[in-house]
C-alpha cells in the first residue's frame, strides 16, 4: 500500500512538472501603467446614413471587440455622447515589450501601440492603437504624475486622428458595399 502512494506522489508530481514546463515559453501580457489611463473608445456603426442601435448590436450579439496583446474578449457596453448612444470598450494597452521610452528633462516621455479586432455584423476590422507616455520626475515615487492616452489609430495602413472631446476617443464604423470604413 505504501509503494502505491508513493507511485502515486511520483506520477503526479511528474505530470505536475511536465504541465509547467513547456518548450515554448507561453507569452504574458504586461501592460503599460500609468496613474491616469485613456484608453476608452467610443463606436458609432453606421449603415448608409443611418445609426446602427448599439443596444440592438449589443442584444443580436453582433458587435464584438477583441484585444490582441491580452489575448482577451473586452467587455463592450453602450455608452451616451452628447445625447446620442454609442458602443464603449477599454482597448488594450501597450505591451512593456512594445513601448520605446526615453528620459527627457520634464520626465519620461514614450509611445507604443496595441492591436484589437472588432467584429460587425459578421465583418473583421483590425485597428492598432497608438499611445502616448509622458510621466513627471520620479512619477514613481507620486501618486500619480503619469498618463497613457490614445493619440491616433491605423486601419489598412492609414493614420486616422478620431473625434477627442472630454476625454473621449470616438471613431465611426460606416458600412459600405465593399466592408466598412473607418473614420
Amino acid at each position: 500500500m505504501r509503494q502505491i502512494k508513493s507511485g502515486f506522489i511520483i506520477v503526479a508530481l511528474l505530470a505536475l512538472l511536465a504541465a509547467c514546463s513547456n518548450d515554448e515559453e507561453k507569452r504574458r501580457y504586461l501592460p503599460m501603467l500609468a496613474s491616469n489611463i485613456e484608453n476608452e473608445v467610443l463606436v458609432e456603426v453606421i449603415n448608409g446614413t443611418r445609426a446602427l442601435s448599439p443596444t440592438t448590436l449589443l442584444r443580436d450579439s453582433v458587435f464584438s471587440v477583441f484585444g490582441i496583446e491580452s489575448e482577451k474578449s473586452l467587455p463592450v457596453k453602450v455608452s451616451v455622447l452628447e445625447g446620442k448612444e454609442v458602443l464603449s470598450f477599454r482597448a488594450d494597452l501597450p505591451d512593456r515589450t512594445l513601448m520605446d521610452l526615453w528620459d527627457t528633462d520634464e520626465g519620461r516621455r514614450g509611445e507604443g501601440y496595441a492591436d484589437s479586432e472588432i467584429t460587425v455584423q459578421g465583418a473583421h476590422i483590425h485597428l492598432r492603437f497608438y499611445y502616448a507616455f509622458s510621466a513627471l520626475p520620479r512619477a514613481e515615487l507620486m501618486r500619480g504624475g503619469s498618463t497613457i492616452a490614445l493619440q491616433t489609430l491605423e486601419y489598412q495602413g492609414q493614420t486616422i486622428n478620431p473625434y477627442k472631446r472630454y476625454g473621449c476617443f470616438k471613431i465611426v464604423l460606416r458600412r459600405t458595399p465593399q466592408g466598412f470604413t473607418v473614420e
